[in-house]
């Protein structure tokens, strides 16, 4: 059974060091982000990645030819959206296309080191996180979700093997005293009838 895939855009600035170091936590975070949720561009986005990207400051951590395989190994990998929303509530006008992007892709998260996105957590439902929170609030949550639906799985598994269950009102009465000084007793464990 599989966990919710998250719809995700990544600004600029949370791209750059993913690209500029290949080997290190911000590019891990971001190929397992196109590994395991959906990505989501827009061409304004994209001009302005592979605009920002052909700088020459950056040829001290990448050359040139590396950066633009980079770029095109990006484009091919994510999902271009058209932003067909309007957004100016951010306070550096040049961010609003991300905003524009997110919710015209119908995101879950805004990846961003902006502190004008930043500020705008949450917009319009949507979180917008840094590049570092991705993982614990997004990737453990995940990992979190699938050893509960494994979790559940392995239990009905159990059930369809042997019968055995507890009925759901002896379970929520067990649960509502927990911490009280009625605690009721666990539940017992009841044997289903087949039908014959």
């Amino acid at each position: 059974m599989s966990y919710a895939r998250k719809r995700i855009v990544f600004d600029t600035s949370s791209l750059i060091p993913a690209c500029l170091n290949p080997d290190r936590e911000p590019a891990e975070i971001f190929r397992r982000a196109l590994l395991e949720h959906d990505v989501f561009c827009s061409a304004d986005t994209f001009n302005e990645l592979a605009t920002v990207l052909k700088r020459e400051k950056f040829n001290a951590w990448r050359p040139l030819e590396h950066r633009l395989l980079w770029v095109k190994i990006f484009r091919e990998s994510v999902i271009l959206v058209e932003a067909t929303a309007s957004v100016n509530e951010c306070r550096d006008p040049k961010d609003n296309k991300f905003l524009e992007l997110a919710i015209s892709a119908n995101a879950d998260v805004l990846v961003s080191s902006d502190v004008h996105l930043l500020e705008m957590h949450p917009f319009r439902g949507i979180q917008i996180l840094r590049l570092t929170d991705l993982k614990p609030q997004i990737f453990e949550q995940n990992e979190c979700e699938h050893a509960w639906h494994q979790s559940c799985d392995a239990a009905l598994k159990h059930f369809d093997e042997t019968g055995l269950h507890a009925t759901q009102d002896d379970v929520m009465a067990w649960m509502g005293t927990w911490g009280t000084d009625k605690g009721l007793p666990v539940p017992v464990v009841k044997r289903l009838k087949k039908s014959p």
